[in-house]
């Protein structure tokens, strides 16, 4: 097997230096200038392997269409998850979630650096998080699904948190592949030669330790990673990797979560391009699959508050009620038919931290929200706006004098 090295290149400025090989190999300082390299390389099948030793994020070198990454040989496998293996403790429910249940569940007396931080104002919904410790407690496959913007990701994040359960998301968008799941080869140096050597992916890691693993956008996965994800969907699902010969049993504390905006049956409200249709078979994996959709209104007040906590005052809270009602009129006017676009918690949430930003309600849901929207709809906006605040919502035009 012949590799090339870039450098080779560089010294005679001949792309025939590249017939015949099977690998050509860049330093990641030397991306900007291969490009036409790459590009060649492409042409003829040569697989391309960055040696990004030294790399940062900040370099781009993780936005390169490359094959391969190249790596130390001396390098210890990922870390473990947890200094425990088992959850060596129990809280109460009712303490730590302020819900009226008896239920306690395991969890972990230390974090780990997978655990995610603990948003302390953080509100929890009776249904969904019930649904979460039961995947947690009793090892049950959990699908959260509902609109855009209601939390999913985030309550399954702040339930780990409260339980010093390690966390790892994983958005399944068009670009994660099977390999990003299950793994690749990589080149790496041992004994002071390059060889080939199989790198695990995310899920294999997460399978042998005690993490819960969350795929964000379930419903938008490529059929290549559902059927991968299909293979662990069992309680006892081992994951065979065929690629190096191996049968991984899953860890008694592997847990698995999803996320989606539909519930498998593909786009029907034409605000989620791209979701796919999940095969039923797959569906029917999910032993408890609950709907987080748009809260009471009091509950949805009470969460904007705590994130902006500047507007608990009496003209403050006033305030966030008429925002959260626009936010209601616009879900009304979707359902409808009257609206292409609607306003979730996290938009209103936006528009309360721009409006302490720019120090001017009316901007700030301009620039939040109303801008995003199809202009003729505009004018129905402007009708919810005065019939929430009282007054028409008019161009905001300041004088330089003013």
């Amino acid at each position: 097997m012949r590799i090339v090295h870039f450098s080779e290149y560089q010294e005679v400025q001949d792309l025939s230096v590249l017939d015949g090989a099977r690998w050509l190999i860049i330093n990641h300082e030397q991306l900007e200038s291969a490009a036409t390299v790459i590009f060649h390389s492409e042409l003829l099948d040569i697989l391309v392997g960055v040696d990004h030793r030294g790399a940062k994020i900040t370099d781009g070198l993780w936005q390169r269409a490359v094959h391969l990454i190249m790596a130390d040989s001396n390098l210890e496998d990922r870390a473990r998850a947890h200094e425990l293996d088992i959850p060596d403790t129990e809280i109460s429910v009712k303490k730590i979630f302020g819900l009226d249940t008896p239920m306690k569940v395991p969890a972990f007396s230390v974090g780990s650096e997978y655990v995610p931080d603990i948003d302390e104002a953080y509100v929890f919904d009776y249904e969904t998080t019930m649904a979460i410790l039961a995947g947690f407690s009793h090892n049950r496959r959990v699908m959260i699904q509902g609109y855009h913007g209601t939390g999913k990701s985030t309550h399954i994040e702040q339930v780990a948190a409260r339980l010093n359960w390690p966390c790892v998301r994983v958005n399944l968008d068009s670009h994660i592949s099977r390999l990003d799941l299950v793994g690749k080869d990589a080149i790496v140096l041992e004994n002071g030669k390059q060889v080939t050597e199989f790198r695990e992916g995310v899920l294999p890691w997460a399978l042998q330790n005690p993490v819960a693993i969350v795929f964000d956008e379930y419903d938008a996965g490529r059929a290549d990673v559902m059927f991968v994800i299909q293979r662990v969907l069992e309680v006892s699902g081992k994951l065979t990797l065929l690629d190096n010969n191996r049968v991984i049993n899953p860890h008694q504390n592997f847990r698995l979560f999803a996320t989606a905006n539909t519930v498998g049956l593909g786009d029907t409200t034409g605000l989620y391009h791209g979701t796919q249709q999940i095969n039923q078979g797959q569906m029917d994996r999910w032993s408890i699959v609950s709907t987080l959709n748009y809260l009471p209104t009091e509950a949805e007040e009470e969460i904007v508050l705590s994130k902006v906590p500047n507007f608990k005052t009496k003209d403050g809270k006033e305030t966030i009620k008429s925002m959260v009602s626009i936010a209601n009129l616009t879900r009304n006017g979707f359902m409808s038919g009257d609206l292409s676009t609607v306003m979730s918690p996290r938009t209103v949430i936006t528009w309360a931290e721009n409006t302490n930003i720019i120090e001017d309600i009316d901007l700030a849901f301009k620039l939040t929200f109303f801008n995003k929207c199809d202009e003729m709809e505009r004018p129905i906006l402007s009708e919810y706006y005065q019939r929430c605040f009282g007054r028409e919502l008019i161009k905001v035009e300041k004088s330089i004098d003013a």
